[in-house]
């Protein structure tokens, strides 16, 4: 890799790094507070509504944070070329993955199932790195 390709792969990364920011919206926490209190409630319809609305709010808000972060790039000089367009495309389906597994381990930790979190942290981490 060139100094410049890594100058690249670095300003994307920041870039992109932002939206993923905005994406969360601190649902992560929301999300685990009020699971924790349906699990602890014994309502596992409740639980299951709560997870179901995260999972779904936090992926089409990753759908949009990629299209919106394609959209300001081409506003921003530097990012014009189809490789910086492609990798933030690539870049933001991974911070997407991320937001879906931070979604799966919400609902494990409202659960207080540690030890699965660990298997999803590791699976999302090695597709991440694929």
């Amino acid at each position: 890799m060139s100094v410049e390709g890594f100058g690249l792969y670095a300003k994307i990364y920041n870039y992109l790094s932002i939206f993923a920011t905005v994406a969360d919206l601190g649902l992560y926490t929301i999300a685990v507070r009020e699971m924790a209190k349906a699990h602890a409630s014994g309502d596992s319809d409740r639980f299951a509504k709560i997870s179901g609305n995260i999972l779904t709010i936090r992926t089409l808000g990753g759908v949009a944070i990629i299209l919106l972060s394609l959209l300001i790039a081409l506003t921003i000089p530097g990012y014009h070329s189809w490789i910086a367009m492609m990798a933030i495309l690539i870049t933001g389906v991974f911070t997407l993955f991320g937001l879906i597994n931070s979604s799966i381990l919400s609902t494990l930790q409202a659960r207080l199932q540690s030890e699965f979190s660990l298997v999803s942290t590791i699976i999302g981490k090695i597709v991440t790195l694929l």
